[in-house]
């Protein structure tokens, strides 16, 4: 949709004028447009306020399906519907059920990786999810180039294309195996022997057991459970907090209005859809090598790293705006810091929002934790999407500032509450929150159940 904004604006004007025989006004289209654009992020948010009950009811793997089927009915909405019945009332809908399958799906998806993978190996396989998005933007931009699909008479084909990527996971559907963590909440106990071996997970079954009797009188912690524990607590605000450092460095409204970004640092025409498409690649090359060295850096320094670069880069991205019009080269200079901007953020924050929040919880939190972040996440996005086209109208550049400002402020927070995950277990993590609520209250017995645990990992509990 960003490449096809004019598109868009061509489109509203004709069936607003045979609705009503009249032209649309440039405040009502820019209402409509910014509408459209923000209301992915509004589904988004009610997908991910909705995640708890699809994953209850369908599973983790059933949750998964619910959300690529959700996504076709939206492409089918966004599509033909919106051709045939020559309505961008059906644009709105798509877009609103393409981003509640979003919003259930990024739940959804860290909690069946997290609970199929080893802990060792968690933080490497959640940055995929990280790493896809810089891609899914490059293409995005690439195939909604007028030149490609995202002309007047080809962009409903253009909306057609994430029908691919479900219908590839629905066919594989079958041969994801259901979680063992919910296997074993669920009590089939012979279904998470079986997946256990043929995972080759029976070392990692007998510490997913311990995780989740760490917390013996609680299955699932409840949002109120998890607000009132100081532990759980802990978990609460850094999960919350580190899944929200994502959408306040602004990096949402980057993405879906680049190409106009891009004209205002001075790049003209069509050579802003090309610029777009070079920072998403670029992002993308970035991101694939932090991702691949994550385990020796950590999650925690990447994404400390990646917010102080990105806030640096928003400074000089606002300099070099204000002052193009002194120099022909600082447009080129302006580009540069907005790519920098872009790859900071997603290299460092775009991989630790979806790795961190699995690797701070336990069986017995995370779930709750990961609904709470991504509801704050996707409300975070909400608000930078649809605020931003106006902010930016009014004060320019300088409305990149108030991002700055919350990004310091999440660093800040970030060096001194989130603990270090680099090569440590669960049970080394979970020691920490409970030495940070022990000095709350001022004793020391709530950490006892994890030393004793810690103790006892030389014998194994057998399936």
């Amino acid at each position: 949709v960003n490449t096809t904004f004019n598109v868009s604006k061509t489109l509203y004007n004709y069936q607003y004028g045979e609705r009503y025989n009249s032209s649309i006004g440039e405040t009502t289209l820019m209402v409509l447009v910014t509408s459209i654009q923000s209301m992915l992020l509004l589904g988004s948010l009610a997908g991910a306020m909705s995640a708890h009950l699809a994953v209850t009811n369908f599973s983790r793997r059933g949750s998964m399906v619910f959300t690529h089927i959700t996504n076709i009915i939206s492409c089918i909405l966004m599509g033909p519907v919106a051709v045939y019945f020559k309505t961008y009332e059906s644009l709105i809908a798509g877009r609103f059920l393409c981003g509640f399958a979003r919003g259930i799906g990024f739940t959804a998806a860290p909690l069946l990786i997290s609970e199929t993978t080893v802990h060792r190996y968690l933080g490497k396989h959640l940055s995929i999810s990280g790493l896809v998005v810089p891609l899914g933007y490059a293409l995005g931009n690439g195939i909604g180039h007028p030149l490609v699909l995202g002309g007047e008479n080809t962009w409903p084909f253009l909306v057609c294309v994430p029908i691919l990527f479900s219908m590839v996971y629905l066919l594989s559907a079958h041969w994801l195996p259901q979680t063992p963590g919910w296997l074993i909440k669920n009590g089939f106990r012979r279904k998470i022997i079986k997946t256990s071996k043929k995972a080759n997970m029976k070392a990692e079954f007998n510490n997913l057991s311990k995780e989740i009797e760490l917390d013996t009188t609680l299955t699932e912690a409840s949002f109120w459970e998890m607000v009132k524990i100081p532990k759980y607590r802990q978990q609460l605000i850094c999960t919350v907090l580190v899944m929200g450092s994502l959408q306040t460095t602004g990096i949402s409204a980057v993405a879906l209005y680049s190409n106009r970004i891009f004209h205002t640092a001075g790049v003209q025409g069509n050579n802003a859809t090309y610029a777009s498409i070079g920072m998403h690649l670029i992002t993308f090359c970035v991101t694939l090598f932090f991702a691949q060295i994550l385990r020796k850096i950590g999650t925690k320094k990447l994404l400390i790293f990646g917010l102080a670069i990105g806030a640096c880069s928003l400074v000089f991205l606002v300099i070099f705006i204000a002052l193009q019009g002194h120099s022909a080269v600082l447009p080129y200079c302006s580009v540069t810091a907005l790519i920098t901007y872009t790859t900071a953020v997603m290299g460092g924050p775009g991989i630790a929002f979806v790795a961190l929040p699995s690797q701070l919880t336990t069986q017995t939190t995370r779930p709750t934790a990961l609904y709470a972040s991504a509801a704050t996440y996707w409300l975070t996005g909400t608000i930078v999407s649809f605020v931003f086209p106006f902010s930016s109208a009014a004060f320019g550049e300088y409305a990149f500032l108030p991002f700055v400002g919350v990004t310091v402020l999440q660093i800040m927070f970030a060096c001194q509450k989130v603990p270090s995950t680099r090569r440590k277990s669960v049970i080394e993590i979970q020691d920490r929150f409970n030495r940070r609520s022990s000095k709350c209250r001022g004793s020391k017995d709530s950490g006892i159940v994890v030393r004793s645990l810690m103790r006892e990992d030389s014998n194994p509990i057998e399936p």
